[in-house]
Parts: structure tokens; C-alpha cells; sequence
């Protein structure tokens, strides 16, 4: 399953009351230590009057975005997403139905369900109970997973896929090149060091080879002189 964006997310859902301000159920889906989500709807739900059923209303709060439905007697949907969470997958866009489901639209369907109708008007503050939560958490994950529920969503994040493995494999291959050059220059450092090696080497006999000249040629002279030292000598005695 594809992991879900980390700035598209759904954060919050409640069902609530507008005739006593009783919040029935919520689930957190991701907490934030700034925003106590419950104290916010209740605000919300003091403040507004809303008569007309399935009218909706949008609150941009910051980074969050608040909507809201209202359904049969007087029973209003909370969901809290993140700003740039799309609307198009909390309510409906547009004056025409849709046979796409949205977040809300699934929440009231279950809510005013037999399982719940009647004790969503009449239970106390989370009354509706475990089972209820539970629902609320597996809607929230279900539309915190868009790439599962809407095709455009699943291309888009292909070519994001696309685009990132694109992006490595450039990356890789300038990666490669780099190492390349590095490996060229130093192989050409090390043709050049081996150059001057063999010139210097060969400097070096040359100095020695006319070093070990010299020193022959001055035994030779020392050994002539020595034996002209002797022979002469002998040579003007025997005459």
C-alpha cells in the first residue's frame, strides 16, 4: 500500500450535534500538540447555524482546513485535513452528484445508518461508542490513501516515481562521470610521476656513469706515474 503524503492528510473526524452541541463521536487520525480538534469543533458548532441539510462549510485555520456537513435532524460532520488536502475527496464539488465517495459522505452514510441513527441523536458525549470510533479510524485511513481511491491520484504518483528514479539515475550517472575524470586525472598524475622517474633515473646513471669515468681515469693516471716513478729510475741507472 502507498504511503500517504505527508502535507495531503486527513487529521481528524467527528460527528456532532448542532441542537446541543454534543460531539457523538471523533477519531484523531494525526495529533497536533497546538490544536485540541475537539475544543475546535465545539466552537464551531456554538457559532454556526446551519438550517439547510447537506450545505457545506469550509474553514481555512492555519495549516488545517475544517469541513463541515450537516445532515437529517440537526447532525453535522466534522473532518480536519491539512490545507492542500483536496476537497474534491471530503464532499462533492460541484452542483452535480458524484458516484465517487468522499470522506463525509461515507461517515454520514454509516452515522445515519440503522446501526446508529437513533442513538446519534440521544447519546451523551462520545456515546456512540468503540465501534463507532473504530469505523471513523478505518474511513480516515482509507482516504489518507489517495493513490487507492482515485486513478488520477495513483498516475500522478506514478510519474512522481518515474520523475525520482529519473532524477537518481542522472544523478548517478554525473556521479559516475565525476569518478570517471577523478580516475583519468589521477591516472594521468601517475603517467606524469612515472615520466619524471625515468628521466630523473636516467639522469642519475649519466651522473654516476661520468662520476666512475673520472675515477678510472685518475687510478690510470696514478698507476703511469707510479710505474714511471719506478722505471725511469732503473732506466738512467742501467744506462
Amino acid at each position: 500500500m502507498a504511503a500517504m503524503s505527508a502535507d495531503r492528510v486527513v487529521k481528524y473526524i467527528a460527528v456532532a450535534r448542532l441542537s446541543d452541541h454534543v460531539i457523538a463521536c471523533s477519531h484523531v487520525q494525526q495529533a497536533d500538540p497546538t490544536v485540541n480538534y475537539d475544543e475546535r469543533v465545539e466552537a464551531v458548532l456554538k457559532r454556526g447555524k446551519w438550517g439547510s441539510v447537506s450545505s457545506h462549510l469550509l474553514i481555512h485555520d492555519g495549516s488545517n482546513a475544517i469541513h463541515l456537513v450537516t445532515g437529517t435532524d440537526k447532525r453535522v460532520y466534522f473532518c480536519i485535513t491539512s490545507s492542500s488536502y483536496p476537497q474534491r475527496f471530503v464532499v462533492p464539488s460541484g452542483s452535480g452528484s458524484s458516484d465517487k465517495p468522499t470522506l463525509l459522505g461515507e461517515v454520514r452514510s454509516m452515522v445515519e445508518g440503522p446501526e446508529f441513527a437513533d442513538l446519534s441523536l440521544t447519546c451523551g458525549r462520545q456515546g456512540l461508542g468503540r465501534t463507532a470510533r473504530g469505523r471513523l479510524a478505518k474511513i480516515a485511513a482509507t482516504f489518507n490513501n489517495l493513490e487507492e481511491i482515485d486513478s488520477m491520484t495513483r498516475v500522478r504518483g506514478k510519474l512522481d516515481e518515474v520523475k525520482g528514479a529519473m532524477s537518481e539515475n542522472i544523478s548517478l550517472a554525473l556521479n559516475n562521470l565525476d569518478a570517471a575524470k577523478d580516475a583519468e586525472e589521477r591516472s594521468a598524475g601517475l603517467r606524469e610521476s612515472a615520466d619524471r622517474f625515468k628521466r630523473d633515473a636516467r639522469t642519475v646513471e649519466h651522473t654516476m656513469r661520468c662520476r666512475a669515468w673520472k675515477w678510472n681515469a685518475l687510478i690510470a693516471l696514478l698507476i703511469i706515474g707510479v710505474l714511471c716513478a719506478i722505471i725511469i729510475p732503473i732506466a738512467v741507472n742501467a744506462s
